[in-house]
């Protein structure tokens, strides 16, 4: 779900739905704007190193998985209101 982010209070949550309601109407009105932006964080003592590409869309950050192809796209579906949309992988014939 687009709106599922780590705080889950009334304030962030009617924030979350406003951001993502102004995103939509500029998407329906003719902006139509996704940008991939990677990162790396690594901490001082050299012990965490994380790495991925946050997703947005017309300024809204997809809440997503970026290792998980499967998981952007079925975001950027839901963000486009686009309804029954299977994503599956297809590793040559292995599960």
């Amino acid at each position: 779900m687009l709106t599922d982010y780590d705080c889950q209070c009334d304030y962030c949550l009617k924030l979350t739905k406003e951001n993502l309601e102004h995103a939509r109407k500029e998407w329906a009105n003719g902006k139509r704007e996704i940008i991939f932006k990677p990162y790396h964080y690594s901490c001082s003592d050299g012990c965490c190193d994380e790495y991925g590409t946050k997703v947005y869309i017309n300024g809204f950050e997809l809440p997503c998985d970026e290792r998980d192809t499967g998981h952007v796209l079925e975001n950027v579906f839901e963000f486009l209101q686009i309804n029954g949309v299977m994503v599956n992988w297809d590793h040559d014939g292995e599960e």
